[in-house]
């Protein structure tokens, strides 16, 4: 195709030199679509493989840890040999001209030919999210791929590239603010791509790959910095979604640290009055509190729990208060098997069942009833408590569990507010916490939350 045909004068006494044709620029823009495709394949695979958990913690352990360095080389190499075979194939032809073919991803180079590809990219960015090792490591794997499949710039090319990756690291090492804003990876990125090619220019003894490069200046740069912006962007986004995990747990530690001296400070009072008034009995309280504090330990790590082991934690607090109160307490259980693998919050129904014991029986006579249930609701997992106790007052069934109540006694409702936190931060805006008044005058609590198996 003739328009696809592009003249360079050349100098052929002293050094070469090719005076640059805006065309190029036209007829790779002609074909900046493709690139984009290439560019988008790469960073989708890219950014899915790095939301993988072990890689993740590869990535940030690459500066520190040999094996994850390793790791991260290993990754960012086999991205850098996929990118060097999604590429713009330049061809300088027997009349001097050149020409743009199609767009390749055969093994084999032919002899004339050079490309643009994101094989730099890759290193460059593997350099400045890891540091220098890893720069060194992925560069030396794309590397030594490139003299693999030859051609007449192979070897300057698999020279660089690993230069490159170096170079990189040392920058984010050095000058690590240049990582965190666009504008140092813009400039990193473009003074590589020029470094690549003088040395490549200055590598390579034949005249057609001197006017090669010259002719890809432009394309390369570009695809240099587009893509290292955009690559830089993904790993931005990621760590800023580690920092938004990482406050999260913190303050969901920040709650249970809340929500546990409070439970605590509740059995504490209740063995205190076994303790005048029943030693025997506060003997039994004790060792049912050192099995139900061990349980707790285990279950603080984990942010879900099985519904079972809810209801089994469940179970040892109601032996608590089945010393305390004895035949008074009438607990009932209406749970289907098939939901006990359902994954709920660590203390969601403790922390009903304790509400209701605490506040809902104050001024009622016994006996006092709980009914505790667990029912599919299309996608979702309703679990309730109901009690036969006062029930509660228009005023605070309304803020009852979206703020402390200030005219309750001890507590205040604070357990119920920290668990409507918690149920937001793990399970989202869709799991939440209702009130309503029972059939029999007293307090239905429950909680509605997505149906989710095995978190």
């Amino acid at each position: 195709m003739e328009d696809n045909l592009i003249n360079f004068a050349f100098l052929h006494k002293g050094n070469v030199m090719a005076t640059f044709d805006f065309k190029v620029l036209l007829l790779w823009l002609d074909n900046a679509a493709q690139i984009m495709q290439w560019i988008t394949v790469v960073l989708v695979l890219a950014h899915v493989s790095m939301r993988i958990k072990w890689l993740k913690k590869a990535i940030r352990g690459s500066q520190t840890h040999w094996r994850y360095a390793l790791i991260t080389s290993i990754f960012f190499g086999l991205l850098a040999i996929l990118g060097n075979h999604s590429r713009m194939i330049w061809e300088m032809n027997a009349d001097g001209h050149l020409e743009i073919k199609q767009f390749l991803s055969s093994m084999k180079w032919i002899e004339g030919r050079a490309s643009v590809s994101l094989r730099e990219v890759m290193v460059l960015v593997a350099g400045l999210s890891a540091g220098p090792w890893v720069g060194l490591g992925s560069g030396l794997i794309a590397g030594y791929e490139r003299f693999f499949v030859g051609d007449m710039m192979a070897s300057s090319s698999a020279i660089t590239t690993p230069l490159l990756g170096v170079l990189a690291g040392l920058v984010i090492r050095y000058y690590p603010h240049c990582a965190l804003n666009y504008w140092g990876v813009l400039v990193v990125a473009l003074s590589a791509t020029w470094i690549k090619l003088m040395i490549v220019y200055h590598l390579t003894a034949i005249e057609s790959a001197h006017s090669l490069v010259w002719a890809t200046v432009i394309p390369a740069s570009m695809v240099s910095a587009i893509g290292c912006l955009l690559f830089m962007s993904v790993i931005k986004d990621l760590e800023r979604d580690r920092q938004e995990q990482l406050l999260q747990n913190a303050e969901l530690r920040a709650l249970k640290a809340q929500i546990e001296p409070h439970f605590l400070n509740n059995t504490l009072n209740d063995l205190h009055t076994f303790i005048r008034t029943d030693p025997d009995k506060a003997r039994d309280y004790v060792v049912l509190l050192a099995d139900f504090c061990n349980d707790t330990r285990q279950f603080s790590e984990y942010n879900t729990v099985s519904l079972y082991q809810e209801l089994t934690q469940l179970q040892r607090y109601l032996d608590f208060q089945s010393l305390r109160l004895g035949d008074k307490l009438q607990v009932t259980f209406d749970i289907p098997e098939g939901l006990f693998s359902t994954q709920v919050l660590p203390g969601c129904l403790l922390t009903f069942a304790e509400n209701a014991l605490k506040h809902g029986f104050r001024k009622r006579s016994p006996p006092y009833k709980l009914e505790i249930r667990a029912q599919e609701q299309g996608q979702n997992l309703i679990l309730s408590v109901s009690d036969n106790g006062q029930g509660i007052s228009p005023e605070q069934k309304s803020i009852l569990g979206n703020e402390p109540i200030p005219s309750m006694n001890k507590g205040g409702g604070v357990a119920l507010y920290q668990l409507a936190q918690c149920l937001n931060l793990i399970l989202g805006k869709d799991a939440r916490i209702t009130f309503e008044r029972g059939s029999n005058g007293g307090t239905v609590a429950k909680l509605i939350q997505p149906k989710r198996s095995g978190l």
